[in-house]
């Protein structure tokens, strides 16, 4: 038992230190929505900047793809949000 702890802990370690530049990198990538998150939704007076500032950081960082998405996505949620508060249909 105590051999394969030590195999599987020294392994782990092994793969840690020779992917450590793009974890690293992974990391600091994911840290950017977090700290954006925080300051669009701290202060509610500077949303409105900070927000559009965010999208165009993903328009220009991301590129067209990511702003295709985020358009559809929020056209989406508008129009299910219309649907929803125009109550049921009648059936038909």
């Amino acid at each position: 038992m105590h051999t394969y702890v030590w195999t599987v802990g020294h392994e782990t370690l092994g793969v840690a230190r020779s992917n450590v530049r793009w974890m690293s990198w992974n990391l600091l990538l994911a840290a950017v929505p977090a700290v954006l998150a925080v300051l669009l939704f701290h202060r509610p007076r500077r949303q409105a900047v900070l927000w559009w500032a965010g999208v165009l950081f993903v328009a220009i960082w991301f590129g067209y793809e990511a702003m295709t998405a985020v358009v559809e996505t929020v056209r989406r949620l508008w129009i299910d949000q219309r649907d929803r508060s125009a109550g049921p249909t009648p059936a038909g």
